[in-house]
């Protein structure tokens, strides 16, 4: 006798909902609390977090341009822009127009747009622990000419390859997320076209300590008449230098010129002088390497008399990119100078305690301070 097996196939609905689901309603929750904490119910605008066709919450399409709450000066809203968008710019200036502090994530990318001048009246963004993202899109500049504060995790502008200028000129409070410690990234970076960045905008990021500043493809334009290119000598009267600032015997006795210097868009070599102190950067605050030719941001070397060196003021030392950073060995060197300060460990010690900066690398004769 044959036996028969027989296979019963149950089939059996499929009960809760997937990873990307649940991660979903997390991101919905959170943003709906995060809103009713900043925003009067009428302001808050949730309603591009449901039922996405493009399966993007936060998603900004033509068919809730309508409902969209036209009358706050204050909205809470998730404001993501993509070429799926479907909406024109027409359509966003008049939903916009009134809009002056926005709470929410603000991602513009992968657009047509000619410009951002539908958020023209737009003062404030607070993002929380999410970011600002302006990626891949065809505008030649930002335009965001009212906006004074950033409160966000990450402040992004990322390969908008016709974007020449930053247009950022009232922009002065960058703020993290929570007083606990945070940071913000801001990061200017191409892979085309360089981007025109002011003085001014420059030192909205460069002098925040809570700032993290990557850049790529970025020229510093000289916007203030205190600002002086080296060229082929020690510049006077200067708050905000261009060039790296060489220091040799044919000029050092020009050094107390640079008492006024502020920021310096290069690198600093003192070479082969007959200085015993170096005490004439009362001022500087900031170097910044990214235009330089020089790897280091400050090259001491062959000065036998050398035996002090101060940097009162001298609050951040920014390398070329954060990226390139990570591969220099160090950022500040002291070579074949008298031997006092290479031997001394406290002049190591000193001369950490004078930077006052974290993650830069200090090196005497070859021998890493830390």
């Amino acid at each position: 006798m044959k036996t028969f097996m027989f296979c019963v196939i149950l089939l059996i609905p499929k009960v809760g909902s997937t990873i990307d689901d649940l991660n979903d309603m997390k991101y919905i929750e959170e943003t709906e609390s995060f809103f009713r904490e900043r925003c009067e119910p009428q302001c808050i605008y949730t309603a591009n977090l449901y039922n996405n066709r493009s399966a993007i919450p936060g998603l900004f399409t033509s068919e809730m341009v309508d409902i969209f709450p036209r009358q706050c000066t204050k909205v809470c809203c998730e404001t993501i822009i993509k070429a799926e968008s479907n909406v024109s710019e027409e359509q966003l200036a008049r939903t916009f127009q009134n809009v002056k502090h926005l709470v929410g994530s603000l991602h513009v990318s992968f657009t047509e747009y000619e410009s951002l001048k539908f958020l023209e009246s737009l003062e404030t963004l607070e993002c929380g622990d999410r970011e600002f993202l302006w990626e891949d899109n065809k505008m030649n500049d930002m335009g965001l000419t009212n906006l004074t504060t950033v409160i966000c995790a990450d402040f992004r502008i990322f390969n908008n390859f016709r974007m020449n200028k930053l247009n950022l000129p009232n922009l002065i409070n960058i703020v993290p997320r929570d007083a606990n410690g945070s940071r913000i990234k801001v990061s200017i970076l191409s892979s085309m076209l360089t981007t025109d960045v002011t003085i001014q905008e420059a030192m909205t990021f460069l002098s925040n300590p809570d700032v993290d500043f990557e850049i790529s493809q970025v020229d510093f334009i000289n916007t203030k008449t205190d600002t002086c290119n080296v060229g082929n000598g020690i510049p006077e009267g200067c708050k905000h230098v261009f060039g790296d600032l060489k220091i040799g015997q044919d000029n050092e006795h020009l050094v107390s010129r640079l008492k006024s210097v502020e920021v310096l868009f290069g690198g600093l070599l003192i070479s082969r002088t007959s200085l015993t102190t170096i005490d004439f950067f009362d001022n500087l605050k900031y170097i910044l390497l990214h235009t330089s030719s020089m790897e280091e941001a400050i090259r001491v070397e062959y000065n036998v008399n050398l035996t002090n060196f101060l940097f009162p003021s001298l609050k951040r030392i920014y390398p070329t990119s954060t990226v390139y950073s990570k591969f220099i060995a160090h950022h500040v060197v002291f070579s074949n100078n008298n031997k006092i300060i290479s031997t001394d460990p406290i002049y190591c010690d000193q001369f950490e305690h004078v930077l006052n900066v974290s993650n830069v690398k200090e090196s005497f004769d070859k021998k890493s301070c830390g």
